[in-house]
């Protein structure tokens, strides 16, 4: 980079305009709002007009010159706005930190450095995919507010930017360079994929479209909100058709109700279509999307927790899901400098496992926690799974919770490895999870009157805000105060993260064994 910095610690010439149609939706939005006022202000005019007759009164038309030159207006303002605010709004990537900074009148910069990156995902909308225009989301750990957004830019640069990060990141390179093949083939070498820094990748598994559907009409929950979505849209049909609409708010609110449920099932068949996990020295690679299209990176070490769940009709076909909690998942940055429409960063994915099979489950574990500190990790995932009270991994709640839970009693029971805190629970649903010591912030104990009279108590894993559950309930009363113990100094002791080589050369082992152990049909 030039020695010439300015006194961000940026050189001039490496900051970079955004898409010049990044600000495009906004006019957009501007006349789509200029032409409804207008139209609404001359409903009767234009009707009227729309029936063949000429409306009357030099006022109208007026009125309506008068809006139409106000529109013309706003659209220039608007127009002219966009385009300084596109001037003005720049980004940078250096050898630590992305930095961004934008503002006409008051100027504000931010920057995340890459030590901190959580994830770095690549996301299009359907429109996007069709021009070739999407957002890089990238992730740091902080308090709110601490994601930033660039966008849009072109499919390509996007690629090459995340690659560039990424390697930054995992120390695959030392210093920010042009993300090209000519100036970084002397540097790593060509690899595969759309920029030359993107680390090999080896697929893991892929969902097809026809599984995730049929595993999701398999799910409860979905299958009433499909069947009654279906059925106030038919009983809506019928109203009209036979009865005719008496009531305007009762026809709306049907079908606003039957409108939210079908987008309940829709959102989740949109979100996970074309799901596919790899694996990466930069991480866990995650796509997904339909409409909207997502390129998920997560580097390793992030990943918080692992739950995997079996609901009841799945036991038939063998299904399990795996989902996870990572640090920043699911946020919505609301800081003007960067996201001044309220536009949701979409971070990692909080899926590695829509729908899959037993082998499949092994492998998504392997690649979001690597070491179960066991010496049979296959005996023990048997354990979480499928395993009732006691045996050589897991401790169950004692016989004086079975009163507090009836349903659960076997099941319920919890284990300390060298590596995880694990959790088994569940009896219509059958759900497990795997917690990394090093996760781990910090551990509580609570005990309710109730509790006390059973001489239970409940110990719960502080992590990051996440979908995970983290609480071991209705311990003994003595065994919770030594899990309390336990949890506390084994976390401090394995705080330290592990290697990125390490990590991959370890997932890849696992991928491997447990694909051929599929194969030969074990």
């Amino acid at each position: 980079m030039s020695k010439d910095l300015s006194a961000d610690g940026v050189a001039p010439e490496e900051w970079k305009p955004l898409h010049p149609l990044t600000y495009l939706p906004r006019v957009l939005g501007s006349v789509t709002g200029i032409i409804g006022a207008v139209t609404l202000a001359n409903a009767s005019a234009l009707a009227a007009w729309l029936s063949g007759e000429t409306p009357t009164g030099i006022e109208s038309g007026l009125v309506f010159l008068g809006l139409a030159a106000i529109a013309v207006v706003i659209l220039a303002v608007s127009g002219l706005y966009s385009y300084l605010a596109w001037r003005m709004t720049r980004y940078a990537v250096t050898s630590t930190a992305v930095w961004y900074r934008a503002g006409i009148f008051m100027r504000t910069q931010r920057h995340a450095r890459l030590s901190r990156i959580q994830t770095v995902n690549v996301s299009y909308s359907l429109l996007g995919r069709i021009v070739g225009l999407g957002y890089l989301d990238i992730e740091v750990a902080g308090g709110q507010d601490s994601s930033i957004k660039l966008g849009l830019l072109t499919s390509r640069r996007l690629e090459e930017l995340r690659a560039l990060m990424l390697a930054l990141a995992s120390g695959a390179i030392d210093e920010a360079v042009d993300p090209n093949a000519d100036a970084v083939a002397s540097t790593v070498g060509r690899r595969s994929g759309t920029s030359p820094l993107e680390a090999p990748e080896r697929r893991v598994f892929q969902i097809g479209g026809v599984k995730l559907l049929a595993s999701m009409l398999a799910t409860v929950d979905n299958a009433v909100a499909l069947f009654f979505g279906v059925f106030l849209l038919g009983l809506n049909g019928f109203l009209v058709g036979v009865v005719g609409v008496t009531s305007l708010m009762s026809f709306f609110g049907i079908l606003a109700g039957s409108f939210s449920l079908l987008k309940a099932v829709w959102d989740r068949f949109d979100r996970e279509f074309g799901f596919t996990a790899s694996i990466a020295a930069d991480g866990v690679h995650i796509k997904r999307g339909l409409t909207a299209r997502r390129h998920v990176t997560i580097p390793p070490g992030r990943i918080h927790a692992l739950e995997v769940t079996q609901p009841l009709v799945w036991r038939i076909f063998g299904w399990y899901r795996v989902e996870i909690t990572q640090a920043g998942n699911a946020k919505t940055t609301n800081d003007e400098s960067n996201n001044k429409d309220r536009m949701r960063v979409d971070v990692a994915s909080d899926v590695v496992l829509p729908v899959g099979s037993l082998a499949e489950v092994r492998q998504a574990i392997a690649i979001a926690i690597p070491d179960l500190g066991v010496d049979d990790p296959d005996g023990f995932l048997t354990s979480l799974r499928a395993g009732t009270r006691e045996d050589r991994w897991m401790t169950p709640i004692p016989s004086s919770a079975r009163i507090l839970d009836p349903i659960v009693y076997s099941r319920r029971a919890f284990s300390v490895t060298d590596a995880v805190f694990a959790i088994r629970d569940g009896f219509f649903n059958l759900r497990f999870s795997i917690i990394p010591l090093t996760r781990i912030q910090s551990v509580s104990l609570r005990q309710g009157p109730i509790q006390r009279w059973r001489r239970v108590a409940t110990v719960r894993a502080e992590l990051v805000p996440g979908r995970v559950a983290s609480t071991a309930e209705h311990v003994e009363d003595g065994r919770s105060l030594r899990l309390f113990t336990q949890l506390s100094e084994a976390s401090k002791i394995r705080r330290e993260a592990e290697a990125p080589e390490r990590w991959l050369s370890r997932v890849t082992e696992i991928v491997e064994a447990t694909s051929r152990s599929a194969a030969s049909g074990e």
